[in-house]
Order: structure tokens, then sequence, then C-alpha cells
């Protein structure tokens, strides 16, 4: 079931659920979450995530 929701935070604090999240040890669905959130805001607000690192650790993980 897909399901829709509005989040706020600033940058740091979404750098931080990514990093986080998207680690492998992390549950699936909340990995697959971090992922998408990353690549949205890679995406649209690319100063957040620019010299982050957690873009090579994202390439790394997989959503399977």
């Amino acid at each position: 079931t897909e399901t829709k929701m509005l989040i706020t935070c600033n940058g740091r604090a979404a750098r931080h659920f990514c990093e986080m999240r998207a680690h492998p040890a992390a549950d699936l669905e909340i990995r697959k979450l971090a992922i998408q959130m990353f690549n949205l805001l890679s995406e649209n607000y690319p100063l957040i995530t620019k010299y982050q690192k957690y873009d090579l650790l994202i390439k790394n993980f997989t959503s399977d």
C-alpha cells in the first residue's frame, strides 16, 4: 500500500536520517525509504548532499 507523507526537517537531520537508515544493517523497508529520500534530496536540494560521502555509500546499497 502506498502511503504519502510530508516530512519537515533541516538539511543536517535529513543527511543524518539517510546515513543511518540506508545502512545495510537497517530494516529493508526503512532502507528503501532512506534511499528514495536521498535521491529526492540530491535532485531537489543538491547542496545538502553535494559535499557528503553518502552518495558513494548509497550506490553500494540495494533496495532488494
